[in-house]
C-alpha cells in the first residue's frame, strides 16, 4: 500500500522534481523488495499447506496420531512424581507445563474436529488450514512433556554430582587431619567441610529435596579445600626444596663476594649491586623459612640469580679492563691511567726493601726510591725524565719482568 501511494504520487498533476522522484522510486524498490521477501519466507508453509490439501483426510488422521502421542497423560503423572520429592524450588523450571500442554492438546483436538467437518463440507483449503493448526499445537505439547522428563533427569544427575563430590570431600577431609598443621588454617579447613557436608547431606534427604543447592554447597567447599590442601603440599614441597637452595645460594653469594673483592679495582658497580642484593634475599630467604617456606625458596631462588648475574657482570669487568689481565697481574695499561701511577708507586715501594729496584742501578734509581736526593730522582730515575726511558724498557732494565719482582697493582 505504501509503495502503491509513492507511486500515485508520481503520477498526479502536481510536477516533482528530479530529486523526489528518484528518492520515492527507489523507496518503491525497497518495499518491493521487503514484500517479495517476507512472501519468500512464508513459501515453505504455503507449500506444505497445499501438500496437506492434496489428501487432507489421510493428513487428518497422520495428525490425530500425533496428538494421541502428545496426550498420554505423562506430563502430569511426572509432575506429580517429582512434586512428592523434591523442594518446589527445583520445580520452577517446568511449573506450570502441565495445565500449558493440556490448553494446547484442547486446542488441537478441536481443530482436529473442525477439519473433519471442513473435509465433510469439501472445503479442503480450510481443512488444511486445520489440521496445520492441530498439529502444531500437538507438537507443542509434545515438547512441554519432553521438557518434564529431561528436567527429572537433569535433577538425578545433579544428584549424582552430589555424592561424587560427597565422597571426594570425603576423601579431602581424611587428608588434612593427616598433615602437619603449624598455622591452624588446615584444621580449619577440614571443619568448615565438614559443616558444609552436613548441610548439603540435609538437602538430599528427606521429601522436599535440594539438588541444586546442595550441589552449590558442595561445589564451594571442594574449592575451598581443595585451594587449602595444595597451598599446603606447596608448602610441604617447598620445605623439602628449602634446605638445599639456602646452601646453594650461600656458596653462589660468597663465590660471587669473594671474585669481586679479589678483584675490586676492575669491578663495577652493576656486579656490586647485584651481589649486595643476592645477599640481602638470602637474609630474608633465612629469616623466612620457618614461617613460609614458599616465601623463603622464592627469596634463595632470588639471591642464586642475582649472585649469577652479579658473577657474570664481574667477569665482563675484569675481561675488558684495560689494567688487568684477569689472573691477578697486570696487563697493557694505557697512558694517564690512575692505575697504573699507583700501581708504579706501589710497585717502587714493595721493591725498594729486595733489592731488585732499590739499588743504585735499578730502574726506578736509588735517588729516587731508594734514599737519594729529590733532585736525584728526577735525574737519574724517575720515569718521567727523558734519561730514564719509557716504564716498561725501566722495569726490563732493572731486574726482569714486574710480574716476577712482585710488583703487580694488587
Amino acid at each position: 500500500m505504501e509503495a502503491f501511494s509513492l507511486r500515485q504520487q508520481l503520477d498526479d498533476e502536481v510536477p516533482d522534481t528530479d530529486a523526489q522522484r528518484r528518492e520515492w522510486l527507489g523507496h518503491i524498490i525497497e518495499l518491493c523488495g521487503a514484500a517479495d521477501a517476507a512472501l519468500d519466507a512464508q513459501a515453505g508453509a504455503f507449500a506444505e499447506l497445499r501438500d496437506i490439501e492434496r489428501d487432507a483426510p489421510a493428513a487428518l488422521e497422520a495428525a490425530r496420531g500425533r496428538l494421541a502421542t502428545a496426550d498420554d497423560g505423562s506430563i502430569a503423572a511426572e509432575l506429580v512424581r517429582l512434586g512428592s520429592t523434591y523442594a518446589a524450588d527445583e520445580m520452577l523450571a517446568v511449573a506450570g507445563h502441565d495445565e500449558q500442554a493440556a490448553g494446547l492438546l484442547a486446542f488441537a483436538r478441536e481443530r482436529t474436529a473442525a477439519a473433519e467437518r471442513a473435509i465433510g463440507a469439501g472445503r479442503s483449503g480450510e481443512a488444511a488450514v486445520a489440521i496445520r493448526e492441530a498439529e502444531t499445537a500437538a507438537a507443542q505439547a509434545d515438547q512441554l512433556r519432553q521438557a518434564v522428563a529431561s528436567h527429572g533427569e537433569a535433577i538425578a544427575a545433579v544428584e549424582q554430582r552430589c555424592a561424587e563430590l560427597i565422597a571426594d570431600l570425603e576423601g579431602d577431609v581424611a587428608a588434612a587431619r593427616g598433615m602437619t598443621d603449624t598455622s591452624g588454617g588446615i584444621t580449619a579447613a577440614a571443619l568448615a567441610t565438614e559443616q558444609q557436608l552436613a548441610s548439603a547431606r540435609a538437602d538430599l534427604d528427606g521429601a522436599a529435596r535440594r539438588p541444586s543447592r546442595a550441589l552449590q554447597t558442595l561445589e564451594a567447599a571442594n574449592a575451598h579445600i581443595d585451594g587449602v590442601l595444595q597451598a599446603a603440599r606447596d608448602e610441604q614441597r617447598a620445605r623439602q626444596l628449602l634446605g638445599a637452595r639456602l646452601t646453594q645460594a650461600d656458596d653462589d653469594v660468597r663465590q660471587a663476594e669473594h671474585y669481586i673483592a679479589s678483584r675490586r679495582g676492575a669491578v663495577g658497580a652493576v656486579a656490586r649491586t647485584r651481589v649486595s642484593e643476592a645477599r640481602a634475599a638470602l637474609a630474608q630467604a633465612r629469616s623466612a623459612q620457618g614461617a613460609d617456606a614458599r616465601a623463603a625458596l622464592n627469596e634463595a631462588q632470588r639471591a642464586i640469580r642475582l649472585a649469577a648475574e652479579a658473577l657474570t657482570s664481574a667477569q665482563l669487568d675484569v675481561s675488558g679492563y684495560d689494567g688487568y689481565d684477569g689472573l691477578g697481574g697486570r696487563g697493557t695499561v694505557s697512558s694517564g691511567d690512575l692505575g697504573s701511577d699507583l700501581a708504579a708507586v706501589l710497585g717502587g715501594i714493595l721493591g725498594s726493601g729486595r733489592g731488585g729496584y732499590g739499588g743504585s742501578g735499578g730502574s726506578w734509581g736509588g735517588g729516587a726510591w731508594g734514599g737519594g736526593s729529590r733532585s736525584g730522582s728526577r735525574s737519574s730515575g724517575s720515569r718521567r725524565s727523558s734519561s730514564g726511558g719509557s716504564r716498561r724498557s725501566s722495569s726490563r732494565s732493572g731486574g726482569g719482568s714486574r710480574r716476577s719482582s712482585g710488583g703487580g697493582r694488587f
